[in-house]
């Protein structure tokens, strides 16, 4: 459904200040910083200047609340500020100075997603409401101490906000959906902790049904969008890992590359299998806990990871892609599983993952053991595989409907964020 207006930075030609926005991006395994210049209007004018990754080795601020923070593992609350927020909010000023742009007059916002979610009581976290607001608070005075006005320190909504947010980005820069006569697509954004699932649908938003309407370029979309945390590529390795846990887990020892050893395994940290239990790391091992290697099953690594979708699915509810007007995209992780096998160019099939997957994970010399991404890709790989075309998969029924992965970045830089997203959304009129 759409009604189309006018376009530009404002209706009746009229020009506006620019306004220039740093967003901090706390995700569960990072956090990464993003300038914007933006010229709000009926369809906003969102400029990328610049983004910075605070560190490869830091796994979240969620990792700070719990007291577990930083490269040492032990840094609490009080150190996000100085040991996260201060070298990205350093890393932009050379950019200003050269926009001859203030401080004052760059708006700073820190927008956490699915690892702060998990760390709330009603997310099965150990802090309540008053815990996480008193963390966001010191987050908020070190920015105004760093001479920034500082907006909105939160925790995102994955369903009305994250998964909305990057629909939003990827139909602008994708198809083009707010400025031509393109269709808006589906996407499938697979992170660390959670899946958003975000589509075009004609069904009217009502209360609880994930409908939302979408208002950017004097078009009118109806978007529905959920999150289902634990979906997520890295929280559904760590349940693979655990499966079967205490009496016969393994360590995922059917999901990892032929040949690899224990020695070679970095393993998986922190897991927690029960609420009073938390195995600090999870490395390959035989039922009785001694060391051993891998033998890569793509069956039996499939159907851990069909039982751990089919569960989630059917405890959050059913996306039900049938009622999306397009196709759809898959991105973040979804690319990676295809793009680190060469084969993330053209349109994608139930059958191309499964073969390669299989090719690949035949033998351990195929991957660098050394880096993280590699090790774990065989296991990456046949996850996303199960989660778009096993059983409980979501395409499982419409296996046609899933026909592109697109990269998150281009020349360098990112152009598929929900942090451009927001903007688009929080400016456009």
């Amino acid at each position: 459904m759409s009604a189309i207006a006018c376009l530009g930075t404002g209706c009746g030609g009229e020009s506006k200040q620019p306004i220039y926005t740093a967003i901090v991006d706390a995700g569960s395994s990072g956090t990464r910083m993003y300038l914007y210049k933006v010229v709000p209007g009926s369809y906003p004018v969102v400029e990328h200047l610049l983004e910075q990754e605070y560190d490869a080795a830091e796994n979240g601020i969620d990792e700070f609340i719990n007291g577990q923070g930083g490269v040492t593992g032990d840094m609490g609350p009080d150190q996000v500020g100085p040991y996260v927020i201060g070298p990205l909010l350093n890393a932009i000023k050379p950019k200003l100075q050269a926009l001859s742009v203030a401080p004052r007059d760059v708006l700073v916002e820190v927008l956490a997603t699915a690892g702060m979610r998990t760390e709330e009581i009603r997310n099965g976290g150990s802090h309540t409401d008053e815990n996480i607001a008193q963390f966001y608070d010191g987050i908020k005075t070190y920015i105004t101490h760093q001479g920034f006005p500082v907006g909105d320190v939160r925790t995102t909504d994955g369903n009305s906000e994250e998964g909305k947010w990057s629909w939003i980005n990827l139909n602008d820069k994708y198809r083009h959906a707010f400025t031509t006569q393109e269709s808006p697509v589906g996407v499938v954004e697979v992170g660390g902790s959670s899946v958003q699932v975000t589509y075009p649908t004609h069904t009217t938003p009502a209360p609880g049904n994930h409908v939302y309407p979408v208002t950017i370029g004097g078009k009118i979309f109806f978007v529905f969008s959920k999150t289902y945390p634990g979906l997520g590529q890295d929280e559904a390795r760590k349940a693979m890992r655990t499966a079967g846990y205490p009496d016969a887990y393994t360590g995922g020892t059917d999901c990892f590359p032929m040949g690899m050893t224990t020695a070679e395994d970095k393993g998986d940290l922190n897991i927690r299998v029960s609420p009073q239990t938390v195995l600090p790391v999870v490395k390959l091992r035989t039922a009785g806990g001694d060391a051993t290697s891998a033998a890569y099953r793509f069956e039996a690594c499939s159907n851990t990871f069909n039982s751990i979708i089919a569960n989630t699915i059917e405890s959050l509810g059913d996306p039900q892609i049938e009622n999306s007007s397009g196709h759809f995209y898959g991105i973040n992780s979804a690319f990676y599983a295809y793009e680190t096998f060469g084969i993330h160019e053209g349109d994608i099939s139930a059958e191309l993952l499964a073969e390669k997957t299989q090719d690949m994970c035949a033998d351990k010399s195929n991957f660098d053991l050394t880096k993280g991404f590699s090790r774990n890709q065989c296991a990456s790989a046949t996850y996303i595989n199960a989660l778009t075309y096993g059983p409980s998969g979501l395409f499982a029924n419409a296996p046609d409907a899933f026909v592109k992965v697109v990269p998150t970045k281009s020349a360098g830089a990112t152009v598929l964020s929900w942090t451009r997203g927001y903007l688009m959304n929080k400016h456009g009129q």
